[in-house]
């Protein structure tokens, strides 16, 4: 990996930690250079705003989304005789998407119940696989 290409990267994981322990509108330019080790000017050559580098973090957690496999509900071949493994990739995908967005947003403060938002999950993915009847 190019010299370039690792400070891209680093700075794209401080702020991804920035974001998700204060949340976007009080995470700190300064802080994710320091965090990544950089210069801010460094920083500033890779994304020219704090708006930008959100949007670069947002785009690759999207990208992550539409990558992982989804599951098709067949009524002839119910979801509790697939692959449970499959299954349980595709709910804890759903938890994690429920969970981390709401951090990047509003930051480690963000009152989430992660007991409340793994349940709601759980009851969306069943109510959409279940069969009819």
């Amino acid at each position: 990996m190019k010299l370039t290409e690792k400070k891209r990267k680093d700075i794209l994981d401080a702020a991804m930690q920035e974001f998700r322990e204060q949340g976007f509108p009080a995470a700190r330019v300064n802080r994710i250079a320091e965090l990544a080790e950089v210069s801010k000017r460094t920083l500033y050559k890779h994304f020219e705003s704090k708006e930008v580098l959100f949007a670069a973090i947002t785009d690759i957690l999207l990208e992550q989304i539409a990558a992982s496999p989804r599951l098709r509900y067949r009524p002839d071949a119910p979801l509790r005789d697939g692959d449970p493994g499959f299954a349980a990739g595709q709910l804890l995908s759903m938890v994690k998407h429920f969970l981390v967005w709401p951090q990047f947003l509003m930051g480690a403060k963000a009152d989430v119940d992660a007991d409340a938002v793994i349940a709601d999950c759980v009851d969306m993915f069943l109510a959409h696989y279940r069969p009819a009847g």
